[in-house]
């Protein structure tokens, strides 16, 4: 068979498997790219990157009926999503707690907890990570 023969037989065939051998490529390429590997991206709906500041709530059981003082009063939340995701999200879609349901012990220094209740993103870091919970003493 002749070199020319090589070429030209299955001809569209061969160009076919390039064009698809190199859109996983890219796909593949562009994964590795992101952020360190922990994100995935889409390379046709790239993410963005964006922080959110919220107060920190407490969450205890309900018959607890106690007030409690939280230092810090507030936690930066960083948010990954696309362009579509952050014009639906709220920011009362980003709720940032303190989880006391489990604990007796209600002084400390706990973890601060996020939920995202719209679908779509990733969180990617909350600053603090810990806040300090004590019992308020002019209530009961």
């Amino acid at each position: 068979m002749r070199l020319r023969d090589y070429i030209l037989n299955n001809f569209w065939l061969k160009v076919f498997s390039m064009i698809m051998a190199g859109m996983i490529w890219f796909a593949v390429r562009s994964n590795l790219q992101g952020d360190g590997g922990r994100t995935p991206q889409n390379p046709f709906h790239p993410s963005e990157t964006r922080e959110y500041t919220r107060p920190i709530a407490i969450a205890t059981r309900l018959e607890n009926q106690q007030a409690f003082k939280v230092a810090p009063i507030e936690a930066r939340v960083t948010v990954r999503g696309d362009r579509i995701f952050f014009r639906r999200l709220k920011a009362s879609d980003i709720q940032v707690y303190v989880d006391l349901t489990e604990i007796s012990q209600m002084h400390g220094a706990y973890p601060v907890r996020v939920n995202l209740t719209r679908a779509g993103a990733n969180y990617i870091d909350v600053r603090p990570q810990y806040a300090q919970v004590e019992p308020d003493k002019g209530t009961k």
